[in-house]
């Protein structure tokens, strides 16, 4: 929620520390959790969700009075309960890269991992209110809005991926995006599903983009589904993930 379990210059410290947001803990947990990982010879992957700021309200005087989106409203847009920051702006773009690269820099995480929140979860009958950074930022090079959309969560996979790479080498890039790319009657080289929802269609996340360009250095779609399942079966999709990442090095958890 655009909040840190660790001092950073891009977000308070988490409410869930606490119960109030940007109220110090009194220690630093993200070393903490380090300490115990590494201790237990296991690997630490940081996660993060890049673009969501609120869980149930959108009132920006609720945030701590030091949030980076009460100093920039500007980049915030309200959806449903929540508020994002708009993954269509690049100064948005830019302090989400730095703020993951902070963590890079300042603690021997293992890895970043990003969760599969990138364009919200589609309200029905309600549009992303991004016509206007469309307009601004996108028209000139995008015919459509969802081109451009997913070309600016690309590009920030793309900067996250260099940025992580900068600070450290050794540290791996991983993502685990909903479970379906697109379905067969979407794209003849989707999946043999029928998901009510999908990454590329309605989320903007074109995973299979990640992959071929070597954005991400392993993936772990979200295959919450038994086998059988007629919309999204469990063994179809695994066959379907397995031949996306053949012959490319990324790694399929």
């Amino acid at each position: 929620a655009a909040d840190a379990f660790y001092p950073s210059a891009y977000g308070p410290w988490s409410e869930y520390l606490t119960g109030v947001q940007g109220k110090d803990p009194g220690y630093d947990p993200l070393s903490f959790l380090l300490e115990e990982t590494h201790r237990r010879k296991l690997e630490f992957h940081a996660w993060f969700n890049p673009y969501r700021i609120t869980m149930n309200h959108t009132d920006l005087n609720r945030l701590s009075q030091d949030h980076p989106a009460r100093m920039h409203p500007d980049w915030v847009v309200a959806y449903g309960r929540q508020l994002y920051y708009n993954p269509g702006i690049p100064e948005a773009q830019e302090f989400i890269v730095q703020g993951i690269a902070e963590v890079v820099k300042n603690y021997q995480v293992d890895a970043v991992h990003m969760d599969d929140y990138f364009y919200p979860y589609k309200i029905a009958g309600v549009e992303f209110p991004d016509l206007s950074t469309y307009e601004q930022y996108g028209k000139d090079r995008f015919s459509n809005i969802e081109d451009w959309r997913r070309d600016n969560v690309n590009q920030l996979v793309k900067q996250i991926n260099a940025a992580v790479k900068k600070e450290r080498a050794s540290v791996k890039f991983g993502i685990s995006p909903f479970g379906v790319w697109r379905n067969i009657a979407d794209d003849p080289t989707g999946s043999n599903t029928a998901a009510g929802m999908t990454n590329y269609d309605d989320l903007y996340a074109d995973t299979r983009e990640w992959i071929r360009q070597g954005y991400i250095d392993y993936i772990a779609p979200q295959i919450y589904w038994s086998i059988g399942f007629a919309p999204a079966s469990y063994d179809i999709l695994v066959d379907w993930w397995k031949n996306e990442v053949s012959q490319r090095p990324v790694h399929l958890y």
